[in-house]
């Protein structure tokens, strides 16, 4: 179990489709999010600039004209998730690169989410505007993030639309800690967090402190991470945990414990999509291109 290291980078290799791209499992097309994520790995563990230059330009051969990303090839209708594509061609692309990454910016901050008036059995302020899946459907935590980890990486975090989701990502955190998805609470009652939004929450909010006089969302957010360290039997949600952990110092993610569930499960095994993220997890996080520290 303690060699799924070099068997991933390995995979990753041997895994890349013609088109230069990965697939999210074994069969498939190519698709840009976990190419995004193969190429993120490679480049943080110093591997085959061959293969992620090939990803980086498969990536941007998908790219339209008002600077959005396709899915896939199958697939045109682009979503915030060109975001993660956008965060590697920033961190592991070159100049060219680079541009097509502020363009994916752009195009994303013409993205006007729906709101509304306050509704009393709601807590979250829902006048406040984040990021979408879509251009004018409800912001959600999880595209939020992904943006504002984009504009952090083009230096463009003062811009006013970070200002507000960074308002909004206070505002939706979960009263007893961690985020959910959408909400933070409705009738009075707290809802469950999730470790996916809580994790990208903590990362997308790099930039506030997390000690005793920080924002208590961030201390209670670490917390509630923490306490899922040990029960996660998802390679993803277990890899996202180590990395907003690691973000904040904190090695609570034993490497060995990806190559349990990787034993565990086929299906996570002939992933890259799960490589990837389980290597960038466990990389250098000054080579992680999801990870900023101030």
């Amino acid at each position: 179990m303690d060699d799924w290291p070099d068997e991933s980078l390995a995979m990753l290799e041997n895994a890349r489709h013609t088109d230069g791209g990965w697939a999210y499992f074994d069969r498939g097309d190519s698709a840009v999010e976990p190419t995004a994520m193969a190429v993120a790995a490679l480049y943080a563990h110093s591997r085959n600039e061959a293969a992620q230059k090939r990803g980086l330009d498969f990536i941007g051969s998908l790219q339209q004209s008002d600077g959005a990303i396709a899915p896939q090839t199958s697939q045109t209708e682009p979503s915030t998730l060109c975001a993660v594509a956008a965060i590697t061609l920033a961190v592991c692309g070159d100049a060219s690169h680079r541009a097509a990454a502020a363009r994916v910016a752009d195009y994303l901050l013409s993205y006007d989410p729906a709101t509304s008036q306050r509704m009393p059995h709601i807590a979250d302020d829902s006048t406040l505007r984040g990021f979408a899946w879509r251009p004018t459907t409800y912001s959600w935590v999880e595209p939020t993030a992904y943006v504002m980890l984009l504009m952090s990486r083009l230096n463009r975090r003062e811009h006013p639309r970070m200002t507000e989701a960074r308002r909004m990502m206070f505002d939706r955190a979960v009263p007893t800690g961690g985020w959910n998805y959408g909400n933070s609470a409705v009738f009075n009652t707290p809802l469950e967090p999730a470790v996916m939004p809580t994790a990208l929450a903590l990362l997308a909010l790099w930039d506030q402190d997390a000690g005793p006089r920080g924002p208590a969302p961030l201390r209670l957010g670490i917390e509630y991470l923490m306490q899922r360290v040990n029960d996660t039997p998802s390679v993803l949600s277990l890899g996202w945990i180590s990395m907003a952990l690691r973000g904040r110092g904190f090695d609570a993610v034993l490497p060995g414990r990806f190559g349990e569930l990787f034993a565990a499960s086929n299906r996570s095994a002939n992933s890259p999509w799960h490589r990837g993220v389980a290597l960038l997890a466990t990389a250098d996080v000054s080579r992680n291109p999801f990870i900023i520290r101030g």
